[in-house]
């Protein structure tokens, strides 16, 4: 059955991308090939929609392709290399199906070797901390966020040691991956990127791309956005909140604001994936019937941490290089005269990385502070009196203050802001005064602001650019993970008519056009 979903979107693609015109072969659009269903719709998109301007050859390049660097590829990847892109199999198939006609072998060249050592030499003396790798450029283009991030998910770790022997082997790798890529844009005429995110060195063709003046486009099923040397990160919207909101009908901003609670009291009620489709757990789920908060009448603190290897710099930067030194750093400056807890998202319980065991030992740094079960129910949290979360940019920095109730943020990239109902200290000395004086701080939370911002993030720019009902995708799939899956293209099959993929078309031009982010 999975195949047959497959071939029926080959077989749709192959009458949308069929063109009589010549190929303009000196010209080239650069798509990122990887194995997720749902990506191939979002890209083959925008392909199609600049496919009517741009007649180029378009080439597919492996998302994975930083692994062609840190280890040689076998004579199995080889053979499966070769006989995919000339046979068809597989990816290579749908790809083939939406007009591609290269797809680019990552290979080590002695030219790019030797650039990279030169510039490696010069680098590694200079990062003499955390800091200095995140504002490392490359030929003026920066990469240090896209390294640092990188280098913690492909090692499962949850912060950088930049002297250590595998850190420095990564860096140098990295910097020779950057001059593989820059040799690309140097050797083609290259119209346009399409990736999927703009996050790790996979984004390295988008983050050159934007130096170049090329279409980048960050493509995923929830959300389209152009980059450039202005907005270098995807999912950044909530930066123009307050002047779009200035440009909306009140009576559809009054609406709006109305449904946005209606739907964020459904996230409080223990909707799982409520306007938040990647999870599979709820935060606020079902209270247990023992008391979980220390029973006194001491200022009560939550820390909610963050996952140490999942893109930590996707947003940008924020007051510490990474998770684990905010964390640390929190850990050792709570103070013992307020009521300290910690407590993880329910999701990082079957996450990939080792949050949940480092966090743990961390703890151990202060002993007042308890450890919750992350299954534990924020309701069960707010119900017994937490008095304030500590947070570096996490959703409940929009979630809390609905209850009145005190955030603080450790990041100047945080989705809230530009908003008022968290506290947004822009330094580390400023937060460890504020971690001191948690109990004085006096913070006016109007309820309509969260509501306000609730409806800009996920009901003004929502998540059905491409589906008209994400949710409905997720249901008819079996989950957020499915959606990756072959069953996606049946999803798209049964909703698509001409007409709706006219105005889809024309949207995505009309978007390209504009130079919008």
């Amino acid at each position: 059955m999975s195949s047959s979903f497959s071939s029926n979107f080959i077989k749709l693609n192959k009458k949308l991308f069929f063109s009589k015109k010549n190929l303009n072969k000196d010209e080239c659009i650069f798509v990122e090939f990887n194995k997720w269903s749902c990506c191939h719709i979002s890209i083959s998109n925008c392909l199609l929609a600049l496919k009517k301007k741009y007649n180029c050859k378009v080439v597919a390049y492996p998302e994975n392709g930083l692994d062609h660097f840190l280890k040689e590829k076998t004579f199995v990847n080889k053979t499966k290399f070769f006989l995919g892109k000339n046979l068809g199999i597989s990816n290579f198939g749908v790809y083939k199906s939406f007009s591609t006609n290269e797809f680019l072998d990552i290979k080590n060249n002695k030219k790019c070797i030797r650039k990279s050592q030169k510039t490696f030499n010069k680098t590694i003396n200079k990062i003499k901390s955390k800091n200095d790798l995140l504002k490392l450029k490359i030929e003026n283009i920066l990469i240090g966020d896209l390294i640092y991030d990188s280098f913690l998910k492909q090692y499962n770790k949850e912060t950088i040691n930049i002297y250590s022997k595998i850190f420095k082997n990564f860096l140098k790798i990295s910097i020779n991956y950057f001059y593989f890529w820059l040799e690309q844009f140097e050797l083609k005429k290259i119209k346009s990127v399409i990736s999927s995110q703009s996050v790790y060195l996979s984004s390295l063709p988008i983050r050159i791309g934007i130096s170049k003046k090329c279409i980048c486009l960050v493509s995923n099923p929830e959300r389209l956005y152009r980059l450039s040397e202005k907005n270098l990160y995807s999912d950044k919207e909530h930066m123009n909140f307050k002047i779009l909101k200035n440009k909306i009908d009140n009576n559809i901003l009054s609406k709006g604001i109305r449904v946005s609670e209606i739907r964020i009291k459904k996230r409080f009620t223990g909707k799982v994936g409520q306007d938040l489709s990647y999870l599979s757990k709820t935060a606020y789920g079902s209270m247990t019937g023992k008391r979980l908060l220390r029973n006194n009448k001491k200022f009560k603190v939550l820390i909610a941490p963050h996952s140490f290897c999942d893109a930590p710099h996707q947003l940008g930067r924020h007051l510490f290089p990474d998770y684990f030194e905010w964390l640390k750093f929190i850990i050792l400056n709570a103070s013992k005269k307020y009521d300290w807890y910690i407590k993880c998202h329910p999701n990082f319980v079957d996450y990939f990385d080792n949050t949940l065991s480092v966090v743990k030992k961390m703890i151990k740094l202060n002993t007042s502070i308890k450890y919750l079960n992350p299954l534990i129910s924020h309701n069960q949290l707010i119900k017994e009196g937490i008095n304030a979360v500590i947070t570096c940019h996490g959703t409940i920095g929009s979630e809390y203050p609905y209850f009145n109730l005190l955030v603080i943020n450790a990041s100047n990239s945080n989705p809230h802001i530009k908003y008022n109902f968290n506290i947004h200290p822009r330094s580390i000395n400023s937060l460890k005064k504020i971690l001191n004086n948690l109990d004085k701080q006096k913070i006016n939370i109007k309820k309509k602001e969260v509501l306000e911002y609730y409806f800009m993030k996920n009901i003004y720019f929502s998540n059905n650019w491409l589906f008209e009902n994400f949710e409905e995708l997720i249901k008819y799939c079996g989950g957020y993970k499915n959606i990756y899956k072959n069953k996606c293209y049946d999803f798209w099959l049964k909703n698509w008519n001409k007409d709706k993929q006219n105005k889809l078309t024309n949207s995505i031009n009309k978007f390209i056009s504009s130079k919008n982010y």
